[in-house]
């Protein structure tokens, strides 16, 4: 979307806009993902379809096509939409990164020690 900035006219005016035109730009964007990742959700259904009918007999799509085929654009588009909101709330300010990373760091330190403990116990 960045790129389209340069080369059509209205998202330059957008991107001129400021803060305005900045948020138009990113719900272009998470619209535009959307489809992109239900075009892409079908295209992983026809290559499970067809790895389903080439394995010599064994079908492991144990479901009807459509539902099938619906739970596929389903799942794999809202773990590009959770992907993308996690993203966002990682890159909102410095300070709630830094506590994220504290928080990781906390946790990865006190793990080794946690498993080290119960090995001494047992």
């Amino acid at each position: 979307m960045q790129l389209l900035g340069i080369a059509v006219p209205f998202f330059a005016r957008m991107q001129r806009e400021g803060e305005s035109g900045r948020r138009k730009i990113n719900q272009y964007t998470r619209v535009l993902t959307v489809i992109v990742t239900a075009f892409q959700a079908s295209g992983y259904f026809i290559y499970l379809k067809s790895m389903a009918e080439s394995s010599g007999g064994a079908n492991f799509i144990m479901t009807s096509y459509p539902l099938f085929w619906f739970i596929c654009v389903i799942m794999l588009t809202t773990g590009t939409l959770f992907t993308m909101w996690l993203g966002e709330k990682l890159l909102t300010g410095v300070s709630e990164m830094e506590s994220l990373l504290s928080l990781w760091l906390e946790l990865l330190q006190g793990y080794p020690l946690h498993w080290v403990m119960n090995l001494l116990l047992v």
